[in-house]
């Protein structure tokens, strides 16, 4: 769906990125996935005429129909990118999900634009009455089956991911006169609303193999470990990007040589 628009994939980067630095994608303390923020922003670029919707039939067949090891296409290089409708795309995602998507009754979905959390029997969260999941405070439909993949959310958690969106437009706004600087901020260091670090026994969640505090313990080694893991992903992508430019550099000095030589060879 996201190859119909050429520099959607540049918009969810850039949105993704925004995600983990503000604390919206943190799936493992109740908030949102990687996976979810990527179905938002197709959801929003088909609501803005930017994707087609994605039909019903192709949603049931795709992960069928995918290879193992799909090829992977390059990111475009960007050089016929509309920069101003990206930065205007960009702030109405934000105030999209911030100000527009009503959060109570509609299901962020890329088959129905118009999907009622009614039609899908999502009105009633089950996990406010037992304070686990699934939630249903912000349902987001799996375009490949009928599962909440915003089912980790509780009344709280999608307040968080609300206010985000709404200091991140406000942020844009208020600093567009800028807006190299207000981008690589709002990447790197974005303002994010109040949030509360909640203990699993806050959210509801137990174990009967252990205590709350071994739990507890449990999983912030598990986070800890998680974002051991990104940051050496990151890393490692950053020594990818220079050893890439490196090359770039090296393989231009060598045709420039090559050149020189060949053109040295047929003057004698």
């Amino acid at each position: 769906t996201l190859s119909h628009y050429e520099f959607s994939r540049h918009l969810l980067l850039l949105i993704k990125k925004w995600g983990r630095r503000s604390g919206v994608i943190n799936s493992m303390d109740g908030l949102l996935a990687s996976y979810a923020l990527t179905v938002m922003c197709a959801h929003f670029l088909i609501k803005v005429g930017k994707l087609p919707k994605v039909s019903t039939l192709r949603s049931t067949d795709e992960p069928q129909l995918l290879p193992f090891f799909p090829e992977y296409r390059p990111l475009n290089d960007g050089k016929g990118l509309d920069v101003a409708e990206l930065g205007f795309l960009t702030a109405a995602f934000f105030e999209y999900y911030g100000h527009i998507f009503d959060y109570e009754k509609n299901v962020v979905c890329t088959t129905n634009m118009n999907l009622l959390k009614k039609t899908m029997r999502w009105e009633k969260s089950p996990g406010l009455e037992t304070g686990r999941p699934p939630f249903f405070e912000f349902a987001i439909k799996d375009p490949y089956g009928l599962d909440n993949i915003g089912r980790n959310l509780d009344r709280e958690a999608t307040e968080y991911v609300k206010d985000a969106h709404i200091v991140a437009l406000k942020y844009i706004l208020d600093e567009r006169n800028d807006p190299e600087f207000t981008i690589n901020n709002i990447t790197q260091s974005p303002p994010r609303p109040q949030w509360k670090d909640r203990t699993l026994a806050s959210r509801g969640i137990a174990s009967s193999n252990c205590s709350p505090d071994q739990l507890e313990a449990h999983h912030m080694l598990k986070r800890m470990e998680f974002h051991e893991r990104r940051k050496a992903m990151e890393r490692f992508g950053q020594r990818t990007v220079r050893s890439t430019e490196q090359q770039r550099v090296v393989s231009s000095v060598a045709n420039d040589v090559l050149g020189w030589i060949r053109g040295d060879d047929s003057q004698q």
